[in-house]
C-alpha cells in the first residue's frame, strides 16, 4: 500500500512540475509577437493568476503488476509582487476517482497547499500534515525560489525556445488577442524539467529525479493569448500526455502515464498586490533550525 501511495504522490508532483509561424492579422510574425511579449515581461513587476486543470494518472503497481488509475482535478491561485519581494500561491488537488485493484472503497483525500515567500523566508501549509512551517532561505537559493514562483518566467523561457506558430486572433475578456501555439520538443522539456528539479528543496526517495530521467512525451503543447495592445499574456492553455518510468531506491513503477489539460488566467499586471501573512504562518515552527534547508 505504501508503494502505491508513494507512486501516486510522485506522479502528482511530477505532473505539477509539468504545470514552464505564420503572419498575423496586423502583419506581425510569430517571432515578432514573441519578441514583444519578452519586452513586456521585462517591465512586469506584479500580476495574479487563477488556474484549473484535469489530470489523469496511470501506473503499474510494482507489488502486483496491476494498473492503478486516478482522475484528479486541480485548482489554484497566486499573486506575485517582485518590487515588494512577496509571493503567494495556493493549490488544491482533489482525487475525483481512483481505480486501485484490491481497494474497493479506497479514498484518498483532497489536499491543499499554501505558500508565501516574503523577502528571504518561505511559509508553507500542507493539509496532509495539517501544519504551517517556515524556513529562512539562504541567499544563494533566493533567486531559485523566485524562479519557481514566477509562473511567467518559465513560460518566457519556453516561448523563446519552442517552435511557435501564430494562429487566428481571438478575444479574451473583451481584449483582442494574438494567439500563439508552441509545440515543445521532448529534449527541451527534459532540459527545463531537470533544471526545475534541481531548484526543489527536497525529493523524498529520489522519486522525482528518477521519473524525470525516463520521460517519453506523446504531446506537450502550450497556447498563449497575448493582448494586442500591451502584449501581456492573459491566458495560457497547456495540454500534456507523457509516459514515465520511475525507478525508486528499492522498487519500480513501470509504464506510468500522466495526461493533463490546464488553463491559467492572468491579470492585475503591474497593479498593487496585497500579500499579507496569516497569523498561523508567522507563528509557525522554524524548520531552518532543524537543518531542513541548506545551501
Amino acid at each position: 500500500m505504501r508503494s502505491r501511495l508513494a507512486g501516486l504522490l510522485a506522479l502528482v508532483m511530477i505532473g505539477a512540475l509539468l504545470l514552464g509561424g505564420c503572419g498575423g492579422e496586423q502583419g506581425l510574425t510569430a517571432e515578432e509577437v514573441v519578441d514583444k511579449v519578452m519586452e513586456s515581461y521585462e517591465s512586469l513587476e506584479s500580476y495574479e493568476f487563477v488556474m484549473d486543470a484535469t489530470q489523469d494518472l496511470e501506473f503499474q503497481d510494482p507489488e502486483s503488476g496491476e494498473t492503478v488509475a486516478m482522475h484528479n482535478t486541480i485548482t489554484g491561485a497566486g499573486k506575485l509582487d517582485m518590487a515588494a519581494e512577496r509571493l503567494y500561491m495556493s493549490m488544491t488537488t482533489t482525487v475525483e476517482s481512483a481505480d486501485i485493484p484490491g481497494e474497493e472503497e479506497f479514498e484518498m483525500p483532497s489536499f491543499d497547499t499554501e505558500m508565501y515567500f516574503v523577502e528571504n523566508k518561505v511559509y508553507m501549509y500542507m493539509s496532509i500534515m495539517d501544519m504551517w512551517a517556515q524556513s529562512e532561505i539562504p541567499e544563494a537559493l533566493t533567486e531559485q525560489m523566485w524562479a519557481q514562483g514566477d509562473r511567467m518566467k518559465e513560460q518566457m523561457e519556453l516561448l523563446e525556445k519552442a517552435e511557435v506558430t501564430l494562429l487566428k486572433d481571438e478575444v479574451v475578456a473583451g481584449r483582442p488577442c494574438y494567439v500563439l501555439d508552441a509545440q515543445v520538443s521532448a529534449e527541451l522539456m527534459q532540459e527545463m524539467l531537470m533544471d526545475q528539479l534541481t531548484e526543489l528543496m527536497f525529493d523524498q526517495g529520489g522519486l522525482l529525479a528518477a521519473g524525470l530521467e525516463n520521460l517519453e512525451f506523446n504531446i506537450y503543447s502550450v497556447r498563449y493569448w497575448v493582448d494586442k495592445d500591451d502584449f501581456m499574456v492573459h491566458r495560457i492553455n497547456t495540454v500534456m500526455d507523457v509516459n514515465i518510468g520511475i525507478q525508486g531506491p528499492e522498487e519500480a513503477v513501470a509504464s506510468a502515464r500522466i495526461m493533463m489539460d490546464m488553463n491559467m488566467e492572468l491579470s492585475g499586471f503591474n497593479e498593487p498586490m496585497e500579500i499579507e501573512l496569516p497569523e498561523e504562518a508567522l507563528n509557525a515552527p522554524d524548520m531552518t533550525e532543524m537543518g531542513t534547508i541548506t545551501e
